[in-house]
């Protein structure tokens, strides 16, 4: 919900060099990322593909990525990039809880509220018998902000449990955002790994 794709596509105009995962793999890598995609990928076809994009990219300026988990819907991000993706600098955008969830609701709200139920089904052991009856009767009721307040709840822990718990603080970077402003967003990251060094080629 803090609209990492729009981030990477405002760094991509800003002339940095950038990899959309969930582009290639036509999926937005959650419970709800095949909503609105048409069919993914082979796995083989997903690595042709990322392969190209990669090395068309010069591999002495820094290459930004969202952070995903290694499978993407039915793909997977190849062993070799996985364990970079691992070991590089990890930038985490905190946007404002409700900024998240009017976007959530703005890319969601369009599609069958049966998707969507179909989609906490997905997670519905995750999120325990009341969450999940309370998202599908937010979803009946039309309040799809309630119904994106609960998924976020999940995904947050998730995120913090399988992401953040596997890594050095060291690599951590926290950047606080006070709006949804993907432009804004991307130039402060861009500042950022500037000023702190971030991903410059070692020229020793």
């Amino acid at each position: 919900g803090s609209g990492k794709t729009d981030i990477l596509h405002a760094l991509e105009k800003l002339g940095e060099q950038v990899i959309d995962l969930e582009g290639l793999a036509h999926h937005k890598g959650s419970a709800f990322g095949a909503l609105g995609e048409t069919e993914q990928p082979t796995v083989e076809q997903f690595e042709n593909d990322l392969y190209e994009v990669f090395r068309a990219l010069s591999h002495e300026r820094r290459i930004w990525l969202e952070n995903e988990s290694r499978p993407i819907g039915r793909v997977y991000i190849p062993d070799p990039l996985w364990r970079q993706m691992a070991q590089a600098p990890l930038l985490t955008v905190e946007v404002p809880l409700e900024c998240r969830i009017e976007r959530l609701v703005e890319v969601y709200a369009g599609y069958p509220v049966a998707e969507l139920k179909e989609s906490f089904g997905r997670i519905r052991q995750r999120l325990g018998g009341q969450h999940y009856k309370a998202a599908l009767e937010a979803l009946d009721a039309g309040d799809f902000a309630a119904a994106a307040r609960i998924a976020l709840v999940y995904y947050d822990k998730a995120y913090t449990h399988h992401t953040l718990s596997k890594r050095t603080s060291s690599s951590i970077f926290n950047i606080p955002v006070e709006n949804d402003s993907a432009e804004q967003t991307a130039r402060r990251l861009v500042a950022f790994a500037e000023e702190n060094d971030l991903w410059l080629p070692n020229t020793n």
